[in-house]
C-alpha cells in the first residue's frame, strides 16, 4: 500500500521534487526525530502508516522552497491518557510531555474480573529486564498499556487488597524520559490509594511486578 502525503502518494510528491529538495527533507525529518536510532524507528512507523509527511516551507535553497516536516497520529496514551504522561519543563520553562514511543489499543475487561500474572519462569533469577518482561506480556496476553492503567485507577477500589504490595506494571506502553531513557508506566500502593509510577526499562523486574490480565 502506497504511503500518502497530503493526499497524494509519496512517489508522486517526491517525483515533483528536485534532489535537493529531498535531501534536505530527509535531512530534516531525521534530525527532528532523534538522530540514528529514533530516526530509524521513525522511517519504519511511516512505513506501517503511523506517520503522516506533511509538506510546508522550511526555507529557500537556489530560489526554490524547500519543503519538509513530519506528523505522526496520535497514539491512544496521547488522546485518552495525555493527563498520566509524565511532564518536564524545557530550557525555555515551557511545559512538555515525555514521548510515546510504542503503545496498544486499550483492552476490554472490568476491573473486578482481572487477574494478576507472573511473567518469571523457572530458570530466571528471581527476575528479568524489562524487555524481557515487555515481550513474555505480548505471549501471556497480558500487554496492558497506559489507557488500560487509567481505567484501573479510576475503579480501584475493585483492584484486590492483596495486591496492595504488588506492583501492576503495564508495558503495553513505552515511554521517552527528557534524557532519553525508556521507561514503562507501572500502578503502586502509595498511603491509601493506587497512583501511578514508572520504571526504567534496563530495571530488574521481579516477583512483586505482575501483570494485569482478563480472566
Amino acid at each position: 500500500m502506497s504511503s500518502r502525503v497530503e493526499g497524494k502518494t509519496l512517489e508522486a510528491v517526491l517525483e515533483g521534487l528536485t534532489g535537493k529538495q529531498i535531501w534536505a527533507m530527509i535531512l530534516k525529518l531525521w534530525a527532528e526525530f532523534g538522530g540514528c536510532e529514533t530516526g530509524a524507528q521513525n522511517v519504519e512507523l511511516f512505513r506501517a502508516g503511523k506517520l503522516r509527511l506533511k509538506l510546508e516551507p522550511i526555507g529557500e535553497e537556489n530560489g526554490e522552497s524547500v519543503a519538509a516536516s513530519i506528523k505522526r497520529d496520535q497514539l491512544p496514551s496521547e488522546l485518552l491518557a495525555a493527563d498520566l504522561i509524565p511532564e518536564y519543563e524545557d530550557e525555555a520553562g515551557k511545559k512538555r510531555k515525555w514521548e510515546v514511543v510504542e503503545d496498544v489499543a486499550p483492552s476490554q475487561f472490568e476491573v473486578k474480573d482481572l487477574e494478576y500474572v507472573s511473567f518469571l519462569e523457572p530458570d530466571d533469577p528471581g527476575y528479568v529486564n524489562g524487555e524481557v518482561m515487555r515481550a513474555r506480556a505480548v505471549v501471556l496476553k497480558a500487554n496492558y498499556g497506559l489507557v488500560d492503567g487509567k481505567r484501573m485507577l479510576e475503579c480501584q477500589a475493585e483492584i484486590p487488597k492483596e495486591m496492595q504490595d504488588k506492583i501492576i506494571v503495564l508495558p503495553g506502553t513505552l515511554l521517552r524520559g527528557r534524557r532519553g531513557g525508556l521507561y514503562v508506566a507501572c500502578l503502586s500502593w502509595v498511603g491509601a490509594r493506587w497512583v501511578l509510577d514508572v520504571r526504567w526499562v534496563v530495571y530488574g523486574f521481579g516477583a512483586s511486578y505482575l501483570l494485569p490480565r482478563g480472566k
